[in-house]
């Protein structure tokens, strides 16, 4: 699992975007830039995919993932979009 480092956002003002953004170690770490996706963290709503079994998994960077990868690096089964 992905510890969040950092304080969590005040409930009456959730931030735009990724309601995690701010604390998030892969826009942190440069990885969701460098996958086209950190203006879409900051200001973008996003769906939630399902991650297999009971998992969910709501971020644009598992988007620009494989679903094998994204479901292997979560330790889950086939990640699949909803629908």
């Amino acid at each position: 699992p992905v510890v969040l480092t950092g304080e969590p956002p005040d409930p009456s003002r959730i931030p735009a975007g990724c309601r995690f953004h701010a604390r998030c170690q892969i826009l942190a770490g440069g990885e969701a830039e460098r996958a086209g996706v950190a203006d879409a963290c900051r200001g973008q709503d996003l769906e939630i995919l399902h991650g297999g079994g009971t998992n969910q998994v709501a971020c644009h960077w598992a988007r620009t993932r494989p679903q094998e990868e994204t479901a292997a690096e979560a330790g889950t089964g086939t990640a699949v979009p909803p629908g």
